[in-house]
């Protein structure tokens, strides 16, 4: 019989081996192996694992059913935590309707994160771009993409980035157009809408594509220093941070305060029918715009109350579909307005440097790299994953 104690003078490659550890026939009791770990009791792999070198361990657990690992990290010891959860990679299980607080390494090399309708995509500093959710193909990007940045999508099926070229790329749901940026352009950043996308361009001018079903694609003239884009409407800052906005304005989303100026603007909102399928939709179309005093001011629909932002500093805003989500000054996140999913329920305690409202999900990036997402996860949009 191989004992528990044995293990630790056997060689690192022996014993991820499979070859050698069936030939060995070591008992499952001892051996941390990527095919046997899987039939070994937790409360075994809880005990065994505590005396595994490192590198053991890292090898192995990239095979690890996630309810295992679950378990067996809360008694890791730190050292090995810290080496190990770099390269543990999420396999999402079957997800709630609405999900609470969940958290992944998202690794010191995230850059951006963006949460969409019921997608959500990271960006790597590599160029590698990894999406999770389901939203008629926006949470699978084209293979081998590299980009540079990632666009902001609201309320809409796609999602769009920036090549290192300067040229847009698209993918998701194209009609209208919407994921068909145009080939002879070149950006310096994008923004996504309900069913249009744009674009500005090296001199500040904004190029927009997709629906102009309420001029949401007809930017007025003149050059922009940032572009945000709602379901049915877009605004952007001039230079001196007056914010102008163009397309459809039932609900004074495009009525931008002229008395104003921001360092930040974001476009949000989204509709949905209730309680019959012949009744008029319902409308949350709004902007919030971020002052250089750290002060918000949001217009358009409230009738969640996401137009009413707490008093206080912030560095950052995000508007979602019927809620929106500030960035304090401390690094903690606080939404307002609709909750029904807990979209608007950020984790408390947690200090975030980036953050990013979706339509009933939010996720957030920590100053080590971890991302956290809650709200709606119908389509698994706040289970971060893939992101090692």
């Amino acid at each position: 019989m191989v004992e528990k104690e044995i293990i630790k003078e056997v060689p690192v490659q022996v014993v991820v081996e499979k070859e050698v550890v069936r030939e060995v026939k070591v008992p499952v009791e001892v051996v941390v192996e990527k095919e046997v770990i899987k039939e070994v009791p937790v409360e075994v792999v809880k005990e065994v694992i505590k005396e595994v070198p490192v590198e053991v361990v890292k090898e192995v657990i990239k095979e690890v059913p996630v309810e295992v690992v679950k378990e067996v990290i809360k008694e890791v010891p730190v050292e090995v935590v810290k080496e190990v959860v770099k390269e543990v990679p999420v396999t999402a299980s079957p997800s709630p309707i609405s999900a609470s607080p969940q958290t992944v390494s998202l690794s010191e090399d995230a850059v951006r994160l963006v949460a969409g309708s019921d997608h959500t995509c990271g960006l790597k500093t590599d160029g590698t771009v990894v999406c999770w959710g389901s939203d008629y193909g926006a949470a699978e990007p084209p293979e081998n993409l590299k980009l540079v940045s990632l666009a902001k999508v609201a309320f809409g099926a796609f999602s769009c980035g920036l090549r290192s070229d300067g040229t847009a790329v698209c993918w998701g749901d194209n009609e209208d157009g919407r994921a068909s940026p145009p080939l002879n352009e070149t950006f310096t950043s994008l923004a996504g809408g309900g069913a249009h996308g744009c674009g500005l361009r090296l001199d500040g001018t904004a190029v927009c594509w997709g629906s102009d079903e309420s001029g949401q694609a007809s930017p007025p003239s003149g050059a922009f220093t940032a572009i945000s884009a709602g379901p049915r409407h877009t605004c952007g800052l001039r230079s001196d941070g007056t914010p102008v906005c163009w397309g459809d304005n039932g609900f004074h989303q495009s009525d931008a305060p002229s008395n104003e100026s921001f360092t930040e603007i974001s476009a949000g909102g989204g509709s949905e029918r209730r309680p019959h399928w012949f009744s008029a939709p319902t409308y949350y179309d709004h902007t919030c715009g971020l002052r250089s005093d750290g002060q918000i001011v949001c217009w358009g629909s409230g009738s969640e109350g996401q137009t009413e932002p707490p008093a206080g500093s912030y560095t950052a805003i995000s508007a979602g579909a019927k809620h929106t989500c500030g960035l304090r000054s401390d690094g903690q996140v606080l939404c307002w307005g609709a909750n029904d999913s807990g979209q608007a329920s950020a984790p408390q305690g947690k200090v975030f440097v980036s953050i990013s409202a979706g339509s009933g999900h939010t996720c957030g990036q920590q100053p080590d790299g971890l991302v956290a997402c809650w709200g709606s996860n119908g389509y698994g949009q706040s289970n971060p994953r893939g992101l090692n």
